[in-house]
């Protein structure tokens, strides 16, 4: 086995990959775990790590009085649509910035750089001011919408770095 390094530094390397993966996956099962526990079994102390007995009454309760499958369709919806649309806009805009020398790119970029920089929440006051005046309040439009806009410059920064990457690879030699 050819490997770089000792056998003590490999199993050192190891360990702290085996713990950091423990550390990573504990909230995934503890969500699965208690998710199958009985509502009053939740609140037990002290802690159970594993259930007594299963229960599904959690998922009857989510799925039957909560109305959870109209809320993931809606989910589902908004954000396939937003996520397409918005990957689409980036890419045209991304291959021009990638391609093309003009006098104005490099303020584009940093235009969209900062716009990441801002916190989301400064926008929302005019943001519904906005979208009250256009009738986009309370419908999946004005969401899919307010996420475009959003995604837009972080997803054309993304993929202009990507464009460039294939332009840079794939040139001919002179």
């Amino acid at each position: 086995m050819t490997g770089k390094g000792s056998a003590a530094g490999r199993a050192v390397k190891f360990t702290f990959l085996g713990v950091w993966l423990l550390f990573t996956v504990f909230p995934l099962y503890w969500i699965a775990v208690t998710s199958l526990k009985a509502p009053g079994d939740i609140f037990h102390f002290p802690l159970a790590y594993w259930p007594e007995r299963f229960s599904l009454e959690n998922y009857r309760g989510l799925f039957g009085t909560a109305d959870f499958g109209t809320y993931l369709t809606n989910s589902l919806i908004v954000s396939t649509v937003a996520g397409v649309t918005a990957t689409a806009i980036s890419m045209l805009s991304a291959y021009v910035l990638a391609r093309f020398e003009f006098r104005t790119k490099s303020a584009l970029l940093m235009a969209a750089l900062v716009t990441q920089m801002i916190p989301s929440f400064i926008a929302l006051g005019p943001l519904y001011l906005l979208m009250t005046d256009l009738k986009l309040v309370d419908n999946r439009l004005g969401l899919i919408l307010v996420y475009i806009a959003v995604c837009n410059p972080l997803c054309t920064v993304m993929l202009r770095g990507f464009f460039e990457n294939i332009r840079t690879r794939w040139r001919r030699p002179p």
